[in-house]
């Protein structure tokens, strides 16, 4: 991706996830999200080969999938990103 696109990409994972994690507990909310996240840009700046929108994705969405893997699914499918 370009680094324009990879802006776009970011916002929209953001907006689409952040609703997610507003009625969570407090432990789970908003607030560890951020902290999922710091740690997740902290560690793909020594694993060079990791694609960190990916990991951003991934941040976004690992307090939900569970519940929502389809929506997320075809959320992301919009993006025509590799399956893999």
């Amino acid at each position: 991706m370009s680094v324009e696109k990879d802006k776009i990409f970011r916002v929209k994972v953001w907006r689409f996830a952040v609703p997610y994690y507003d009625d969570r507990d407090i432990m789970h909310g908003f607030k560890h999200l951020e902290r999922v996240l710091k740690e997740a840009e902290s560690l793909a700046s020594v694993y060079l080969e990791a694609d960190r929108d990916i990991v951003f994705a991934a941040c976004c969405f690992h307090g939900f999938i569970s519940t929502n893997e389809e929506k997320i699914g075809t959320f992301l499918r919009g993006f025509n990103l590799p399956e893999e």
